[in-house]
């Protein structure tokens, strides 16, 4: 019994470890409103720079970084603001993603403006809440 929840508990981190690993990189999207890039960093880490600037949305004194569950359909995919010295979690905006190519993926919120619909995950993309990134290389 101890080594089969061992095994799952190994198999669950390197399929996470694996996820986080095909997304590690920049991701750029122009759209018509602002040019964005999210770095995603192998170790769970991330930096969102809107017109080259770091976008913190708002929220000072915090480190950001992403969560990921590809066994939900759509993936989901999480931004996680925490306290920079406590390292407590403070905020949690919920997403979908989908890849694309592997050079292509779109990502979708709800929108950031309205609190209280940033902590309710997307069902699907919608037409107005969905980027498309592509990897720089």
């Amino acid at each position: 019994m101890k080594r089969t929840v061992l095994l799952a508990l190994t198999a669950i981190m390197l399929f996470s470890c694996n996820d986080q690993s095909k997304l590690a990189g920049e991701w750029l999207t122009d759209d018509n409103y602002s040019s964005e890039k999210i770095i995603f960093k192998e170790d769970g880490g991330i930096i969102v720079l809107k017109n080259n600037k770091i976008d913190d949305m708002g929220i000072k004194g915090v480190s950001m970084s992403y969560d990921l569950d590809n066994s939900k359909t759509p993936h989901h995919i999480d931004f996680v603001f925490s306290e920079s010295e406590s390292k407590e979690e403070a905020l949690r905006i919920k997403g979908i993603y989908e890849m694309l190519s592997d050079n292509t993926m779109r990502i979708c919120f709800n929108d950031f403006g309205d609190d209280t619909q940033s902590f309710i995950r997307p069902k699907e993309f919608s037409t107005r809440n969905t980027k498309i990134f592509t990897r720089n290389k």
